[in-house]
């Protein structure tokens, strides 16, 4: 049984500001996450792969594991 869990929110701007976006909409979040990311992969990898709701979800996956994660440690 896995007891209760902790919830953290991320406002949209949060996100943009951790990616350092100022006024920009999704094309802005997709670019600075393709500009993060390349170093990891090529940013051809990333095209076609990823819907427009799932480049918000990563977004926030990515300032939730860059901010939030050092002040709530996953529990195992």
């Amino acid at each position: 049984i896995v007891g209760p869990r902790q919830v953290s929110r991320l406002p949209r701007r949060a996100v943009k500001k951790h990616l350092r976006i100022g006024s920009g909409g999704d094309k802005a979040v997709r670019a600075a996450l393709l500009e993060r990311l390349d170093g990891e992969r090529h940013p051809e990898d990333w095209y076609g792969k990823l819907k427009s709701h799932q480049w918000s979800a990563l977004a926030i996956a990515v300032t939730w594991w860059n901010t939030e994660r050092s002040r709530q440690p996953l529990k195992g």
